[in-house]
C-alpha cells in the first residue's frame, strides 16, 4: 500500500505517474484532507516495478509519502 499526501497544484505530475505504474496499482483513492489531497494505492505486482514506483514517492513537492509493505 502507499499513500501519498500532496497539494493540488502536484495533481498533473501524480496523474502521469499513476498511469506509468498502472500495472501495479490495482486500487486508488483520492480525497482531500485538510486541504490538501490524500491518495491511497494498494500496489500489487514486480519487485522491481514497486520498488521504481517508490522511488517516484520520494518527491519533495509531495508532503508526505509512505509505501507500506505487510511482513
Amino acid at each position: 500500500m502507499a499513500i501519498i499526501v500532496h497539494k493540488d497544484v502536484n495533481e498533473e505530475k501524480l496523474h502521469a505517474l499513476k498511469h506509468e505504474f498502472n500495472d501495479i496499482l490495482t486500487t486508488q483513492i483520492h480525497n482531500y484532507f485538510s486541504g490538501d489531497c490524500i491518495e491511497v494505492f494498494i500496489v500489487n505486482g514486480n519487485a522491481e516495478r514497486v520498488k521504481k514506483f517508490s522511488k517516484e514517492l520520494k518527491n519533495p513537492n509531495y508532503t508526505y509519502s509512505k509505501l507500506i509493505i505487510p511482513s
